[in-house]
């Protein structure tokens, strides 16, 4: 892989994006030419502010979501099939609190937003706070925090069937596409 990327990299003025880096990563060793000789830029995000460090990049930190946009996106997000902050009126403040343990972050937001919008009654609301809140208390850095999140998701699916399938759809890379037929007949071959 080094070589193919050396050799499209070779001789050229280039800017290189790196998304979502949770570890830092040796260019050299990937093919990538220093982008001080070629006069080109490498840009990587990352949400541990330590991969920054040890890989040498300027720090631009992107803050989370301002609490109205955040407070928006969730709503957006539990709302999808039916106004579910409507159903109760205990539910908008639960709702509010659950929200802001998302802290701003977008894809949080998304996750749990779209988990608790098969949530009905109050009291779902409040164990899914109580649940965030306690299991949130646990971890500091980011990674964990995602990992709370992906957990979570995972705790609050309704069948063992479902668990099942969610942890054989974490063994694909992330951002491979998977088809559906595919998932589906290789998952029966393995629930069997």
């Amino acid at each position: 892989m080094d070589s193919i990327i050396r050799s499209a990299l070779r001789g050229k003025k280039f800017v290189l994006l790196l998304d979502d880096v949770w570890r830092p990563i040796d260019l050299k060793k990937v093919g990538v030419p220093d982008p001080h000789i070629t006069n080109s830029k490498v840009i990587f995000t990352t949400s541990v502010e330590g991969v920054c460090t040890q890989m040498g990049g300027k720090k631009h930190k992107v803050m989370c979501l301002p609490w109205e946009d955040a407070w928006s996106l969730f709503k957006q997000n539990v709302n999808k099939v039916e106004d579910i902050l409507s159903l109760y009126p205990d539910i908008p403040g639960l709702a509010e609190s659950v929200a802001k343990e998302c802290a701003g972050l977008p894809l949080a937001l998304i996750i749990v937003g779209s988990d608790m919008s098969c949530r009905k009654t109050a009291g779902d609301w409040r164990k899914s706070h109580r649940d965030l809140r306690t299991s949130a208390a646990k971890f500091e850095d980011m990674e964990q925090k995602v990992f709370h999140l992906l957990t979570f998701s995972y705790d609050n699916l309704a069948s063992k069937q479902s668990k099942s399938c969610f942890l054989y759809c974490a063994l694909y890379p992330e951002d491979f596409s998977i088809h559906r037929n595919e998932l589906i007949y290789k998952w029966m071959g393995h629930s069997m």
